[in-house]
């Protein structure tokens, strides 16, 4: 808890310093994923895990196409281990490169199909929200204190999120 609260401020003060566009971009994103409940303050009966059945996760953004893009670091180590090492990858389903080019060409017209923020599209067993905490500001207010908020969606960069993504 402690490791991604003082990570995530120190990114999000060294991000309004130096990158005011990455800044206010993040929080114009942040307040999407707010006001779609994608991201909930974590309730006050839930704030103190007594059971250790808890993970914080770093956040930061990167600048990707004229717009940020917030990334939650799954992959960040406290005491060696991190939130990715303890999820299961699940079977590769994904289609070869070869076999849709392939497929592509025996008949005369193909659809695709883009679907936004495809992992929020799928929703967290409740139980398993606890694992998917992280810290921002109250309300989405630059002035307000850094709170807890946990995911009531998958997110990008989980070990498992292609196989979730492949399933649903």
């Amino acid at each position: 808890r402690r490791v991604a609260l003082e990570r995530t401020k120190s990114t999000l003060q060294n991000m309004r310093k130096k990158n005011p566009e990455i800044f206010a971009s993040s929080i114009a994103k942040f307040q999407k994923n707010l006001s779609e409940k994608r991201f909930v303050p974590v309730p006050k009966q839930h704030q103190f895990s007594s059971d250790g059945k808890a993970y914080w996760i770093p956040i930061f953004s990167v600048w990707r196409k004229g717009k940020a893009r917030l990334v939650f670091d799954s992959a960040a180590r406290t005491h060696e281990i991190c939130l990715n090492d303890t999820l299961l990858k699940g079977p590769d389903r994904n289609n070869s490169l070869t076999g849709v080019i392939t497929r592509f060409r025996l008949h005369p017209h193909a659809l695709i199909a883009d679907i936004e923020n495809m992992f929020h599209q799928i929703a967290v067993p409740e139980q398993d929200r606890t694992y998917m905490r992280f810290f921002w500001y109250e309300n989405n207010n630059t002035e307000k204190e850094i709170i807890e908020y946990w995911s009531n969606v998958h997110l990008m960069g989980n070990t498992h999120s292609p196989a979730v993504a492949n399933l649903a």
